[in-house]
Formats: C-alpha cells, sequence, structure tokens
C-alpha cells in the first residue's frame, strides 16, 4: 500500500470513529496511539479531501460494485438474487451497524401492508429490527420462526425480536410459547398441534416475508446445539456449514435433517415464503452463505464489503 493510501485509510477511519461513532477527538488518538493534535488535523484532511461533508464517503469504496458483481454471479434463471453490499470498516462494530440499517432500509421500503413477517433469531435480525424507523403500515402480523433459547440475552429471544418489529411497524404480534429444542419427538408434535398454538404455527405457510440470520456453525457455546449437529452429522454423513432458522444445511446447500425435536419453521415452509432476506456480515461466515445461496433458500442478502469479495472469491460453480 503506499503512502497516499494509507494517509487516506487513517483518515476515513478517523472521521468514522469520529462523526459516525461519536468517539471525542482524545479517545481516538488514545486508540490509535496518535497525539491529539494529529487527530484534529487528520479530521480537517477529511474535509479538504472531500471525505467528510454532510455524511462520510470512502473513496476506496465498491460497495455498488460488488453488489451487481454479485447478483450478477449468484443469481439463478429461475431464482434473481437481491445484494446489497455496504462499506466495510476498520470496526467491526461500525461495519455492523451499517449492515442492519441497510437491511432495515430495505424491508421499510419494499413492506407492503397487510404482509405477514417471519422474524428468525440472533443478533443480525435483532439489530435490523433495532433499526427500523417506526414507520408504521396498515395490518401487519408479525410471527418468530422458531421457539425460545432459555435464559440468555434478548438479542437471542427469537419472542422479544418479534415484539420489537411489531412495535415498529405497527402489527400484531404472534408468540411462539415453546423451547426451540424438545426431549423427543412426540412431544413436538403434540405442541405443533396444540390448537391454542397451531394458528400461530400455520402462519409459517403463509409468510411475504422472513427476515432471517445466516449462522456459522460452532460459533455457538451451546453444547446441546453442537452436540445436535455431531448428531446429525454422523447419522447423515453430511457436513454442516450453515444454520437458517434451526435448519442445518451441507456445503452444497442440501438440508441436513435434524429437525425430529426442533420448533422452528423448516426449510420446505421456508421455500414457500415469497421474500427471504438474510442478513449476514464476517468472512467466518462465507461457506455458510455460499450453501444457503447455492440452495435457493434466500432472495435477498444484506452483507458487507470484506464478505462480499470473499464470497466471489471462494465461489466455485
Amino acid at each position: 500500500m503506499s503512502k497516499i493510501e494509507a494517509s487516506i485509510e487513517v483518515i476515513v477511519q478517523v472521521a468514522e470513529l469520529y462523526y459516525e461513532m461519536g468517539k471525542t477527538q482524545q479517545e481516538i488518538a488514545d486508540k490509535l496511539n496518535y497525539s491529539r493534535p494529529m487527530i484534529s488535523k487528520l479530521l480537517s484532511n477529511a474535509h479538504d479531501l472531500g471525505i467528510v461533508s454532510i455524511s462520510i464517503k470512502n473513496p476506496n469504496t465498491e460497495a455498488e460494485k460488488l453488489s451487481s458483481q454479485m447478483e450478477e454471479i449468484f443469481s439463478f434463471k429461475d431464482k434473481p438474487l437481491k445484494v446489497i453490499v455496504v462499506p466495510s470498516s476498520s470496526e467491526t462494530e461500525l461495519t455492523l451497524n451499517r449492515v442492519y440499517k441497510a437491511g432495515a432500509n430495505y424491508l421499510e421500503t419494499n413492506l407492503c401492508d397487510n404482509e405477514i413477517i417471519g422474524i428468525g433469531r440472533g443478533a443480525s435480525v435483532y439489530g435490523v429490527v433495532n433499526n427500523l424507523s417506526g414507520n408504521k403500515r396498515t395490518g401487519m402480523e408479525i410471527v418468530p420462526l422458531a421457539g425460545g433459547l432459555g435464559n440468555i440475552d434478548s438479542i437471542y429471544q427469537v419472542n422479544e425480536t418479534a415484539r420489537k418489529a411489531a412495535c415498529s411497524l405497527g402489527g400484531i404480534c404472534h408468540y411462539v410459547y415453546s423451547p426451540v429444542y424438545l426431549g423427543n419427538k412426540a412431544t413436538k408434535d403434540a405442541i405443533l398441534s396444540d390448537p391454542e398454538l397451531k394458528p400461530t404455527f400455520d402462519l409459517w405457510n403463509r409468510l411475504d416475508w422472513a427476515v432471517v440470520g445466516i449462522g456459522a456453525i460452532f460459533q455457538y457455546s451451546n453444547s446441546y446445539y453442537k452436540d445436535l449437529v455431531l448428531k446429525a452429522e454422523a447419522e447423515t454423513k453430511q457436513k454442516v456449514v450453515a444454520d437458517l432458522c434451526i435448519n442445518l444445511i451441507d456445503p452444497f446447500g442440501n438440508p441436513v435433517e435434524f429437525q425430529d425435536r426442533v420448533v422452528a419453521i423448516n426449510l420446505s415452509q421456508l421455500r414457500k415464503t415469497k421474500k427471504v432476506m438474510a442478513i449476514a456480515s464476517g468472512t467466518y461466515k462465507s461457506e455458510g452463505i455460499l450453501a444457503c445461496i447455492k440452495g435457493n433458500w434466500i432472495d435477498v442478502l444484506v452483507t458487507d464489503e470484506y464478505t462480499a469479495f470473499d464470497l466471489i472469491k471462494n465461489y466455485k460453480k
């Protein structure tokens, strides 16, 4: 990297920290091991170079070009893929926030009144919901796509994420009153057929939208989940690379069957959904994202530049 490119990179990083993340000049100086006057000079340079105006503009961004390139590579004749790529930052938190905002904006821009929206679990879906503007619609119905995960942080409690989505969109929230993992198939069958709960589960067959994350296998600390994945791999002789709404996917996009004790939307129901939007950022998720694309499981992908570059590099037709 040349001296000019390096200096621009540093200026952009300082501008992002100051204007987008709200850090003070002293905090930035401490973080980057610069003096405070140097941070002030770099911010001034950001204005002079046109990097900072009303918003921060990274002159090196490839986001728009990458979006078009990925749509060309990954769209199939029977199912085109819409790809939204946002600029990556050296700050992971800022990159994720951009991805979440882009997902929320796309969802709100394309929603229609009287639609049924399925909400997946995880930090990515929670991030999208948390960035909804509050522009309310008419006749919306919101439903979680899986049961709960016990006593853990609220970002993984899908009922809470669905509730927040309903508050922002002005819709009715239907709750899934069941753990996601059950002891046996008989218990699962009883819950899915319970007359009080069945109307909620039936919504999974009529979804207009599903907002989901793509989980990288074994990023979770839940030992029970890991045991289920290992058991599924042993029984099916398939490698598991992705978790899509608690559905396991192999590298070729094929389902890995293990759902006999899981309360969650299945892939057949997900396939019938009119629009499946996946939020996934991070190169460690690339193999799982590619698997979901190969299986035609998603219609919209929201990601960042670094991940997009990695997906293109590793894709093999």
